[in-house]
């Protein structure tokens, strides 16, 4: 439940509730995967180094697969470590096509095949249906809904993915990742208010998430306010590579973005798998350091 609330501090929660499982039950393979979960995540959702991050899950999943080699959980979890910290397309197809075999396959491991697998690879087909049996079998996760309304935004079909996200929050109304969402859309869509007021209520239900501070310095510099957008950059603290790189984009400081980029390749942030799909990019296709 913690867990995939997605906010740094249910997922810190999560953990110690798999530590006292562990305490338990020394042995228990599925609580080693929960604490690497929560690691994978704490990336994505908050400003935190991830190699060490991914290093750390790396060893608890190797630990995990050693207790049980058959867990679908891990095996999927494994998959998506190596190709966020290894860019290891073909070992994490292994690891996936291992644990999709087992009878029952839960909405976990579909959801994560979705969004680490296919969904970098731009097969948004497939994900999308990937997505579905996964809502299938958990209607009750907002992830699984949340996960459709981002390949909606990389299709460019922005309103759809609007609605997309209406459909997490009416299962989980405090769901931020949605409310966030909602704003890049707007972004993209070029209705700076209307994105500011989505991300203010995402920074509301999660303060300490770096993706939330990136749409409102691109909400005011589309709304051609860059003076706003410079000071809400300057006063946002330290920053992964990642996100400053946007900022520059908005910006228009070119030249300091593709450093930047490059520097949050060397870190492996996950989150450059969106960044091709970012509308605002795409005028850089035949920049050689787009490659």
């Amino acid at each position: 439940h913690y867990l995939w609330r997605i906010d740094v501090v249910s997922v810190n929660r999560a953990r110690e509730c798999f530590e006292q499982a562990i305490a338990l039950d020394p042995n228990y393979a599925l609580a080693y995967t929960g604490i690497a979960t929560g690691l994978f995540l704490l990336p994505v959702i908050g400003n935190v180094n991830t190699i060490k991050l991914l290093t750390e899950a790396k060893r608890l999943l190797e630990k995990a697969v050693g207790l049980n080699a058959t867990l679908p959980e891990t095996r999927v979890l494994l998959g998506a470590v190596r190709v966020s910290l290894e860019y290891d397309w073909a070992g994490a197809q292994r690891e996936f096509q291992q644990a999709l075999a087992e009878e029952t396959v839960s909405a976990d491991c579909l959801d994560t095949y979705g969004r680490w697998v296919l969904f970098p690879q731009g097969r948004f087909e497939e994900a999308l249906s990937v997505y579905e049996r996964a809502h299938k079998l958990e209607p009750l996760i907002p992830t699984f809904v949340y996960h459709s309304a981002e390949i909606f935004a990389c299709k460019g079909e922005y309103e759809k993915s609007i609605q997309q996200c209406g459909k997490a929050l009416e299962i989980e109304s405090h769901f931020w990742m949605a409310h966030m969402l909602i704003g890049w859309n707007y972004v993209f869509l070029e209705r700076p208010e209307e994105a500011i007021t989505a991300f203010e209520t995402a920074k509301q239900l999660e303060p300490q998430s770096p993706a939330i501070i990136n749409g409102l310095v691109a909400a005011h510099a589309v709304g051609g306010r860059l003076q706003k957008a410079r000071e809400i950059s300057q006063q946002s603290g330290e920053l992964n590579p990642y996100s400053q790189a946007l900022h520059h984009l908005y910006l228009g400081e070119t030249d300091r973005m593709f450093e930047l980029l490059n520097e949050a390749a060397d870190q492996r942030d996950a989150s450059l798998f969106w960044f091709p799909n970012i509308a605002a990019f795409r005028k850089f296709q035949q920049d050689p350091r787009y490659q």
